[in-house]
């Protein structure tokens, strides 16, 4: 494989010095790819050798002039051990510099940089010496990279944009749910290969409600993971389905489908909460008050308890507050109320409960309500009771 070479000359009398008897103290700089032909979005091996004779090198290296971040990614330069050998009383070292890059436009790719490189030599204090750092810069021969464009013939409908070895996990939770509960699909792509413009692998289905996948996780050239909220929309929904993913695998020269497996889910009612049947019980009167006749009691009781019935389910809006599809943080919100909007409770889970307001219904935070509305008959849609007949005696 030809590479970029430049021989650089130090004629230095300090570095001279240090040839006994063997050649003119010298510098020689390759850039090396391990592949001359690679196919767009493919990772291939860029590597800087610095080869010195009679010269101590440093090691600060730096590229100048290398493509366009557009045209070409190239990650950070990982130093490799160092070679050093003495021949006929000369110092060899050969330093190397690796990287994974990646073409981002298909057609010629050209790298001519220079390299910013320093030689470590002695330079005398007042008393003793010190090592020294020399900067030097030189370019390259240009070496040359084809990049091919991917194929068209066999690219799959599912194909997402990423090039490599990739496989797919999928999980999610909960699995064991009610009907509208949120569920969490968390979707992992693994290998090696370019992954930073992919298309993110996502659940499509008919019986669910779907909302775009998030990238919460990214290891350049290694993986990517993804969370997807999805909602059942019936007990028909028996699993999550299979999720595909296309990838072009420049090794094969072939494109690939990754597909997980389904998803099994498990249906429970939705709890809710009940309350006692009224019962009347006989309360014995207080000393300081007439006993009441026994049917003016049992009516004022009963007023009492339903009173107290409706005080915990009929609440008034504290502040302006989002009603939700389900009783989740994340979940879609439905509409607003306003401060004062009375609401009908129905049902509690948690921190959040789900009411009835103006006609619709949803999920909201307890803490939106106001705690000390005074209950309303009229606001549960059912009339009150009727006062007692005029002229009752109760006797």
């Amino acid at each position: 494989m030809k590479a970029g070479r430049t021989i650089a000359a130090l004629g230095l009398a300090a570095l001279t010095a240090l040839a006994q008897g063997g050649s003119e103290p010298s510098v020689s700089v390759s850039f090396e790819p391990d592949r001359q032909s690679v196919y767009r979005g493919e990772a291939f091996t860029l590597e800087v050798v610095i080869r010195a004779v009679g010269v101590r090198l440093g090691r600060n290296v730096e590229l100048l002039e290398m493509p366009d971040a557009s045209r070409l990614e190239v990650g950070a330069f990982d130093e490799l051990p160092l070679q050093r050998r003495i021949v006929s009383g000369q110092i060899r070292e050969v330093r190397r510099y690796r990287a994974t890059a990646r073409p981002l436009e298909a057609g010629v790719l050209t790298l001519a940089p220079r390299v910013r490189f320093t030689t470590l030599s002695r330079r005398p204090l007042f008393i003793g010496s010190t090592w020294a750092d020399t900067p030097y810069t030189t370019r390259v021969d240009p070496v040359t990279v084809t990049v091919k464009p991917l194929p068209e013939a066999g690219r799959p409908a599912s194909f997402s944009g990423a090039v490599g070895d990739f496989a797919l996990e999928v999980s999610a939770a909960p699995t064991r749910l009610a009907v509208g509960d949120l569920i969490t699909v968390t979707l992992r792509v693994t290998g090696r290969g370019y992954l930073a413009e992919a298309d993110p692998p996502a659940v499509s289905a008919p019986r669910f409600r779907t909302y775009p996948p998030e990238r919460t996780d990214y290891e350049a050239g290694r993986s990517a993971t993804f969370t997807q909220v999805i909602i059942p929309l019936g007990t028909n929904a028996a699993s999550i389905p299979p999720v595909t993913f296309g990838v072009f695998d420049p090794a094969d020269e072939a494109y690939r489908t990754l597909r997980s497996d389904p998803i099994p889910l498990v249906y429970r009612a939705r709890s809710r909460q009940t309350f006692d049947r009224y019962r009347p019980v006989e309360a014995p009167p207080r000393p300081d008050e007439a006993r009441p006749s026994p049917a003016a009691s049992r009516l004022e009781r009963a007023v009492a308890w339903l009173k107290a019935q409706l005080g915990t389910r009929t609440r008034r809006v504290g502040a302006a507050a989002d009603v939700r599809f389900a009783p989740r943080q994340a979940a879609p919100v439905l509409f607003t109320l306003d401060p004062g909007t009375p609401v009908r409770i129905l049902e509690t889970a948690d921190a959040w409960v789900k009411i009835a307001a103006e006609g619709n219904r949803g999920w909201l935070r307890a803490a939106a309500l106001a705690g000390h509305d005074e209950p309303s008959v009229t606001e549960r849609g059912t009339d009150p009771p009727a006062p007692p007949p005029r002229g009752a005696s109760g006797r």
